[in-house]
């Protein structure tokens, strides 16, 4: 099974790219694989955060097999090819339209102001992204164990953490980065701050080896042209989002 998930998962790294992810052996507990007979068609349900994540890759023909097999509650990550496979089994999901996008290299640049964030700095950094509850803005997906196990780095404006960005998941053996929990505190906005601390965290990927780095931003966010100012560019359209059988 393991070289079956891996295969499969390498023939589109940057969409597969938080699944490779899971790969890591802290995460295996977590992790229910399920591959076609053919070893064309994969899903991946995550359970560590509560309902599973659900992950698919393949051709939409191959899955039939599989789809009677998965749970009545799940939060879908489906290319949007997939998602008239997925409907006969989950016809109640509400989908948010969202961009891989994957870095493709370029000129990042660099900044003294910067600061690589640790645990040390969690309080602070709760702080920022509090900063966003009231409009919305805060990343979903930031826990404290990312800071130590990912990388984070941040600037300091009058003394306080004003913008900050990280990753999701890092994994050397696999050599994936995924970038989130990227923030920038209101009143200090326009300022070329969250692309600055971007491009830091991305100079510290390249710098351990990390080639296949990549990251999510929703449809119409105007980040994506930060992003692309950055080396970063559209790999493929996405649905995430809650469904139920």
């Amino acid at each position: 099974m393991g070289d079956a998930v891996r295969r499969v998962l390498h023939t589109d790294p940057w969409w597969s790219l938080y699944a490779l992810g899971d790969l890591a052996p802290s995460r295996r507990d977590h992790c229910q694989w399920l591959v076609n007979n053919r070893e064309t068609a994969l899903i991946l349900l995550y359970s560590e955060f509560g309902t599973p994540i659900l992950f698919a890759t393949g051709e939409p023909h191959h899955f039939e097999e599989l789809v009677p097999m998965l749970p009545d509650q799940v939060y879908l990550n489906l290319q949007p090819r997939l998602l008239p496979v997925f409907q006969s089994r989950y016809p109640q999901a509400k989908m948010k339209p969202m961009i891989r996008m994957a870095y493709h290299g370029g000129t990042l640049p660099t900044s003294a102001d910067v600061a690589q964030l640790s645990s040390r700095n969690l309080e602070e950094m709760q702080s920022l992204y509090d900063d966003g509850t009231e409009t919305g803005e805060s990343p979903e997906f930031f826990f404290p164990q990312m800071v130590d196990d990912g990388c984070f780095h941040g600037i300091y404006v009058e003394g306080e953490l004003a913008a900050a960005a990280g990753t999701h998941m890092v994994y050397e053996e696999e050599s994936i980065g995924a970038i989130g929990n990227v923030y920038t505190r209101r009143k200090w906005r326009r300022r070329g701050l969250g692309r600055m601390v971007t491009a830091s965290v991305v100079n510290s990927l390249l710098a351990r080896g990390i080639r296949t780095i990549g990251l999510n931003v929703s449809a119409g966010n105007p980040a994506r042209q930060v992003y692309e100012s950055l080396g970063f560019v559209h790999h493929c359209d996405f649905l995430e989002g809650p469904a139920s059988a």
